[in-house]
């Protein structure tokens, strides 16, 4: 059993295509008789925050994948708090609890257990250190090999003096850890004491190239519904968003439609590209698009595919994320100043990245089973 657990099943684009990635990448990869070829005999199971949401938007692809919630729904009925959480995760099998259904047995006989990548465990969803703690106490228990790719763990809390022993253990009972940013990295590294195996690498949507298709040439809108982009929606040049013979609107996120539909008085033939179609469809980015994103994935992916585009940070995690793509060769600006330079380095770079990504699967992953 490969047990792949992370943030998807909100829906929410970034963490979905994450998990479409991975198991696109699973079934052409991985041989053997513990993990078949197209997964034929349910040797997978993706976890998340809803069964029936990574079902509805998986199933029909993958209909031979376990799809669960039960992780997710187990530390959410914990009482807020991310050392309470890490603690409850951390001596799980030692109090004797329970998950529902035949999750449990799953879990223990899985051969691997994968944290994916996202920025789900830090102190904004404080109950996900559940998560670190949980997956310590499965390799006490069974010796399975836990790892984590292209996680973001900040903003990260400092660990209480009584809790930073079991939070060290933890860390370092990873086989490894690769992170997503450096913020991560010095949280990983200061509070393991240097000793936890953990790589600052590349975000997990790194694991496959973008699938685009190019049509006409299209202005594409990726926002939040709150006030950090009500500017957007007021400064808007509506004369530079005409002069593009598509209009594209990505709702990354089910709260993305009061947006949308605020957008669409102004900008009447926009289109609005759902995340199930996000997620499975080619995105539909030519050369000469251009894009303003307040969300994070889109600007990753719009930056990749080598075009220009804006963006807007919401609140400093929002910050935080965006400047990691800049770092990674985003000529994008920062709203409302204008740059149509096009993200060719990040184009450019991005082969080499998506090996990077690969062979670290191979490294700490594939070559194990």
């Amino acid at each position: 059993m490969y047990y792949l657990h992370g943030g998807a099943g909100v829906p929410n684009f970034g963490d979905e295509l994450i998990v479409r990635q991975w198991l696109d990448f699973l079934a052409d990869k991985v041989k053997g008789p513990i993990i078949l070829p197209r997964m034929r005999k349910n040797p997978v199971t993706v976890s998340g925050m809803r069964g029936k949401v990574l079902k509805k938007l998986f199933a029909k692809q993958y209909p031979n994948v376990n799809y669960s919630g039960a992780l997710c729904g187990y530390q959410s009925k914990l009482p807020k708090g991310y050392w309470s959480s890490f603690q409850a995760g951390f001596t799980f099998f030692d109090d004797g609890k329970k998950l529902k259904g035949a999750e449990e047995k799953r879990i223990l006989v899985a051969q691997v257990f994968h944290l994916h990548g996202g920025g789900y465990i830090n102190t904004l969803w404080p109950n996900h250190a559940f998560y670190i703690g949980f997956v310590a106490a499965l390799k006490r228990k069974t010796g399975c090999r836990i790892i984590g790719t292209g996680l973001g763990l900040a903003p990260a809390p400092v660990p209480p003096e009584e809790i930073r022993d079991a939070f060290a253990e933890a860390l370092i009972a990873f086989d490894a850890i690769e992170v997503r940013d450096k913020a991560s990295f010095d949280f990983v590294h200061s509070t393991s004491n240097g000793i936890a195996n953990v790589t600052l690498g590349l975000d997990d949507i790194f694991l496959s190239p973008p699938k685009i298709k190019a049509g006409p040439k299209s202005f594409h809108m990726s926002l939040h519904s709150n006030k950090g982009t009500d500017e957007i929606v007021t400064q808007l040049d509506l004369d530079f968003v005409d002069s593009f013979e598509r209009k594209i609107f990505w709702q990354c996120h089910y709260r993305d439609v009061a947006r949308y539909n605020e957008l669409k008085e102004k900008i009447p033939n926009l289109e609005c590209l759902d995340v199930m179609s996000l997620t499975h469809d080619p995105l539909p980015i030519g050369p000469d698009d251009f894009m303003v994103t307040s969300r994070f994935h889109p600007h990753m992916q719009s930056s990749r595919s080598g075009i220009s585009g804006q963006y807007i940070a919401p609140w400093e995690y929002s910050e935080n994320k965006h400047s990691s793509v800049l770092a990674l060769g985003s000529q994008f600006s920062r709203f409302p100043q204008m740059n149509n330079e096009p993200s060719l380095k990040t184009k450019e770079l991005d082969p080499t990245r998506v090996q990077q990504k690969q062979t670290y699967w191979d490294t700490e992953i594939g070559k194990f089973l």
